[in-house]
């Protein structure tokens, strides 16, 4: 990733002099003879091209959440508020196995952090797992917690270590306009129905079992009548 300006950056700048964990350091390089910065991104993977190749399960989602939470606490110390990193999908980096996030620093200014968190829990809600049941409820928390009017990073950190869930509510504010239109009631309904086959699945299970149990019962009264006939009783 090479995104090249003019040098007279006091941001970049601090952030060469500086190591800080999950962040990567800006690289001074030269695009047809004028300096500028871009990021080393070799060896890492987007969040969007790593979410091509399999569905997020709720041990993914944790490690990468908590890793952005992190970076945002460690950024904090050299003034970087959470708006000052690039947090679309493409711009997430990760390091698989090691489970570490990697986030690249605005070169300017802060993006609408709300909105991009919007924008992350929508992203995320496609990309999980819809059979593990807690990764759901995880995603769908981390989006409703993102839709709330004043946000700050302790809303996920609280999240993230107690696991309070609220209900799974149709969210009717979604801009209709968007390709997500009536998503979250359709993902909703997904799950409900993804648990309620469960639920048929589990009694189907419970009477094989109570079928087996009268066989063995049945089978044990014929022994027993059988020993006692062999006996002479």
């Amino acid at each position: 990733m090479k995104e090249c300006v003019g040098n007279e950056n006091h941001r970049m700048i601090m952030l060469q002099k500086n190591e800080i964990p999950g962040i990567l350091r800006p690289e001074t390089q030269y695009l047809d003879g004028i300096a500028g910065f871009g990021y080393d991104t070799e060896g890492l993977i987007s969040l969007a091209q790593w979410c091509k190749t399999r569905e997020l399960r709720e041990g993914d989602l944790q490690w990468i959440l908590q890793g952005m939470l992190n970076i945002w606490k460690e950024g904090d110390a050299y003034l970087l508020a959470p708006g000052s990193f690039c947090l679309l999908p493409d711009q997430i980096w990760l390091e698989p196995g090691k489970r570490q996030v990697k986030l690249c620093v605005r070169q300017r200014g802060e993006c609408d952090w709300q909105k991009a968190m919007q924008e992350l829990g929508r992203f995320l809600l496609e990309a999980i797992d819809y059979k593990e049941e807690e990764c759901v409820k995880l995603a769908y928390e981390f989006y409703h917690i993102s839709r709330k009017e004043t946000l700050i990073p302790m809303d996920f950190q609280e999240l993230l270590f107690n696991r309070n869930y609220t209900v799974i509510t149709e969210e009717p504010e979604l801009e209709r306009s968007t390709r997500y239109d009536h998503w979250i009631r359709v993902e909703a309904s997904r799950m409900e129905l993804n648990q309620k086959e469960s639920r048929e699945l589990r009694k189907k299970e419970e009477r094989k079992k109570q079928r087996f149990r009268e066989i063995l019962a049945g089978l044990a009264a014929i022994l027993i009548l059988f020993a006692l006939y062999q006996s002479g009783f």
